[in-house]
């Protein structure tokens, strides 16, 4: 995975990901928002719970790096292409 320091120091362990994932399997869409190095994201893209996870889920983070490192997180797990991008409130 990509990562920082702060990035790292940040992120959800993966059980506790795994676990605010389920809590939202059937809902239409959610937004990660401040989602750093995407450690969520990706659980709730469907990478880590492997059950049910929204249609749509929108990353968000001000950090236009932090934002690009979840991207390539997302990719790694396999779910690159569900998520939508933003940074700063603006779609990239």
């Amino acid at each position: 995975m990509w990562l920082t320091r702060d990035g790292l120091e940040q992120a959800s362990a993966e059980p506790i990901a795994r676990h605010r994932a389920t809590r939202y399997a059937g809902t239409a869409r959610v937004a990660d928002l401040c989602c750093g190095i995407g450690g969520d994201l990706i659980a709730l893209a469907g990478g880590r719970n492997g059950g049910a996870s929204p249609d749509s889920v929108l990353a968000v983070d001000r950090d236009p790096l932090h934002l690009r490192m979840a991207a390539r997180n997302a990719e790694v797990y396999g779910v690159s292409a569900k998520p939508g991008w933003a940074t700063s409130g603006r779609p990239t």
